[in-house]
C-alpha cells in the first residue's frame, strides 16, 4: 500500500519527531511504500491566499501552472492508498496523536496518550 504521513512540528528532535519516525519505520517494516511530508521542515505555507481563493476552481493541471509550490504535495495525494496525519495536540494535558485517515473511506481515528 502507498503510505503518506504528513507531519508538523518545528522541532526535528521533539518527541513528536520521534513519534512520526516510528510510524515511518513501522509502516515501511510492514511492507508499505512510505512517502514524508514534514510542512515545517519544507515551510509550508498554510493560508488559503487572496489568489488562490479567486482562483483555487477549474482544471488542475492549469492551477498547477501557476500555484507550483503545490504540485508534490497533489502528486503525492494522488499516488497514495492511506494518509497518516501526524500533528501532535495537546488536549487536557493529555497528548493525543491522530493515527490514520484512509482517503475515501470512513475517518478511523485512534489516538495515542502520552503522559
Amino acid at each position: 500500500m502507498n503510505v503518506l504521513v504528513v507531519s508538523a512540528h518545528p522541532s526535528p528532535t521533539s518527541f513528536n519527531a520521534a513519534l512520526a519516525a516510528t510510524v515511518i519505520s513501522t509502516v515501511s517494516e510492514l511492507g508499505h511504500v512510505v512517502r514524508h511530508r514534514d510542512l515545517y521542515a519544507e515551510n509550508f505555507d498554510p493560508v488559503f491566499s487572496a489568489y488562490e481563493r479567486l482562483h483555487h476552481v477549474g482544471d488542475l493541471s492549469e492551477k498547477l501552472e501557476t500555484l507550483t509550490t503545490l504540485r508534490p504535495h497533489v502528486e503525492d495525494l494522488q499516488w497514495c492508498e492511506s494518509i497518516v496525519f501526524h500533528m501532535l495536540k495537546t488536549c487536557n494535558g493529555v497528548n493525543q496523536l491522530c493515527l490514520s485517515i484512509p482517503p475515501g473511506g470512513r475517518v478511523n481515528q485512534q489516538f495515542l496518550k502520552a503522559g
